[in-house]
């Protein structure tokens, strides 16, 4: 068996001197922390309130762009409902002329008569 060292006054002098040193840090964080603990809880309560934000923020983004999607859907779609209507109608706003073409591949009364007269004779 090794021989016992015998310790001194001085060791637990050394070894006191460090506890208390650790101690006082530690007192100090701890004191530092629960001076600014106020400002933390604040700081993040602040921090989830604007990422909630920007979660709104770009949930209101998409909702406008499909809004504006289905705006111009709609404005093309009233066109084309305005269109086909007043084709099929031949309706005319106000100071509008409704004017007959002809189509060249129909044929027409000019066309027609001397076709029957010739397959009369």
């Amino acid at each position: 068996m090794p021989p016992h060292r015998p310790i001194r006054v001085a060791d637990y002098a050394r070894r006191f001197r460090l506890f208390l040193g650790l101690t006082a840090v530690l007192s100090g964080i701890v004191a530092l922390t629960a001076a600014n603990w106020w400002n933390l809880q604040r700081y993040f309560y602040a921090y989830a309130q604007c990422k909630e934000i920007r979660r709104t923020v770009e949930k209101q983004k998409a909702m406008v762009a499909q809004l504006e999607w289905e705006k111009r859907q709609l404005e093309f779609s009233a066109f084309e409902i305005e269109k086909a209507v007043r084709e099929s109608d031949k309706v005319v706003r106000p100071g509008e002329h409704l004017i007959f073409l002809r189509r060249a591949d129909r044929p027409t009364s000019s066309t027609v008569a001397p076709a029957i007269h010739e397959n009369n004779r």
